[in-house]
């Protein structure tokens, strides 16, 4: 088993940003949560 640190405080960060990526990448078209939550 590798050490990998479980630093829930990072995991937020990261977390944050991979939806801020998402919410830019969607600013371009319509874009609702109802959608995001079937789409995926």
């Amino acid at each position: 088993m590798s050490k990998i640190p479980t630093d829930p405080a990072r995991s937020r960060e990261r977390d944050q940003a991979l939806l801020l990526m998402f919410l830019l990448v969607e600013h371009d078209r319509p874009f609702s949560w109802k959608d995001a939550k079937t789409r995926r």
